[in-house]
């Protein structure tokens, strides 16, 4: 109901019980520059929601500076304050049961000198974003986001750091959308930094984890829960060990990475190297360029290895002479 006459796939962005407070001079916010000291928002929650029922519009997406800078007359926020709220991601699929959820909550966040003022921006020339947060209710996790206002390249910075988080949290984001699970594992610690830029971004994840093991189930129907693919894995396990889901699991945690800590001497630092798709939001980016650095140390060089042999066998052979 909520796409009935869109052509394209269109995110939808709901806010839920806000408690916004402005700090400002009136002569200020009626200037030709409107200005606002503060802004202060509590006990809100962010529902960010997309899906996949429609094509992809093809017109380019902004960046974060594009978005800061769109407004078509010069402006100013000095400070946007977000306290007690939460951002949720709902990604659902072309079917009920394939769907799923990315949750930060406990979120208290600052951003600092938002403007498209010419003059503002002569003396500070970077947006920031600090916030700090839970992720599905667990650990704490911080991240530190700046954003060149005026960088041709459109450069933005992201650091951050996450711990103590069990990773079978996870299973409300990962298992209806792609049929596997995560059957135990613990994550210790998260450290990650990376450049973007309006073509690729670039940077080092540090990703601490012990325990990873996975599940992978049949398709599932419409109506069947998280809850119900676990029960359902199991009883698969038992009923047909042959079954193909099945050996594919085993395959898949003999060749995962199922730990890497720093003290061991295997230790491996993930490298982020992500080509932009200009018609994907922003966001999608940056969980990109985030995620192409965790699943690199998970998987092992497992892809890089299968890749590998794959152009082996597509290589043409080498000619033979004829007096060989």
């Amino acid at each position: 109901e909520l796409y009935a006459g869109e052509k394209y796939r269109k995110p939808w962005l709901d806010l839920f019980t806000p408690e916004v407070a402005f700090n400002f001079r009136l002569d200020e916010l009626l200037s030709n520059k409107p200005h606002i000291r503060s802004v202060d928002i509590k006990n809100v929650d962010f529902l960010y929601k997309f899906d996949y029922l429609l094509p992809v519009n093809p017109k380019i997406k902004p960046l974060f500076v594009d978005m800061i800078r769109a407004p078509g007359i010069p402006y100013t926020i000095d400070t946007v304050n977000v306290s007690q709220s939460a951002i949720k991601v709902y990604i659902q699929d072309k079917t009920p049961s394939k769907s799923g959820l990315l949750v930060f909550d406990s979120l208290n966040a600052k951003i600092t000198n938002i403007t498209n003022d010419e003059d503002r921006i002569a003396k500070d020339t970077t947006t920031w974003v600090n916030a700090g947060f839970k992720v599905w209710g667990q650990g704490q996790a911080m991240v530190k986001i700046g954003v060149s206002l005026v960088s041709p390249d459109r450069y933005f910075v992201m650091k951050g750091r996450a711990r103590d988080i069990d990773l079978t949290a996870s299973n409300e984001l990962i298992a209806n959308l792609f049929n596997i699970s995560v059957r135990s594992g613990e994550l210790k610690n998260l450290i990650f930094g990376i450049d973007f830029n309006e073509k690729k971004s670039k940077g080092k994840v540090w990703f601490d984890y012990d325990k990873l093991k996975v599940n992978m189930y049949r398709k599932p129907k419409d109506s069947t829960s998280i809850a119900q693919l676990d029960v359902e894995g199991k009883k698969l396990a038992k009923k047909d060990k042959l079954n193909n889901k099945f050996v594919l699991a085993l395959i898949v945690n003999g060749l995962l990475r199922e730990k890497n800590l720093p003290e061991r001497s295997n230790y491996v630092v993930g490298t982020v190297g992500y080509m932009r798709e200009p018609d994907k939001p922003v966001f999608r980016y940056v969980w990109y360029s985030l995620s192409s650095g965790m699943i690199e140390i998970i998987e092992g060089g497992m892809i890089r290895t299968f890749r590998n042999i794959g152009d082996f066998f597509k290589k043409k052979p080498d000619k033979v002479s004829s007096d060989q």
